[in-house]
């Protein structure tokens, strides 16, 4: 066991709530307090209040910039070949790629036997 502290960014928020943190406070009523089980009749409300993480707004940021770094995205890590122009073809490509001599050609340049996918630019 190491006696590294646990970077509080890669814990859960439940993990790092202390009682009595916020990330905001809010200031005093300027209209008449309202209690909610009176305004709110006949709807279900809880029984006791959500048990929520109680955590500074420094924390809470820390934590979800953590998150977001986890993400997949192409600023942070290598995005392969084809991924934006396999979603962004136009539809005159997809029409012309589901011509029949194109659905179920192999891939691969013609070799013995194999005739390969026609060509495109050319003119029957």
């Amino acid at each position: 066991m190491t006696n590294i502290p646990a970077n509080p960014a890669e814990q859960l928020l439940f993990e790092i709530s202390k009682p009595g943190r916020r990330c905001v406070t809010f200031p005093a009523l300027d209209v008449p307090e309202v209690d909610p089980v009176d305004a709110l009749k006949g709807a279900k409300l809880r029984s006791e209040p959500a048990r929520l993480p109680e955590v500074g707004e420094l924390d809470l940021v820390r934590h979800f910039k953590n998150l977001a770094q986890k993400n997949y995205s192409v600023d942070r890590n290598f995005y392969p070949l084809g991924s934006c122009t396999m979603k962004y073809n136009p539809k005159i490509n997809v029409t012309l790629l589901a011509q029949p001599g194109y659905t179920k050609a192999h891939p691969l340049p013609a070799r013995e036997g194999h005739p390969g996918p026609p060509r495109a630019d050319v003119q029957p």
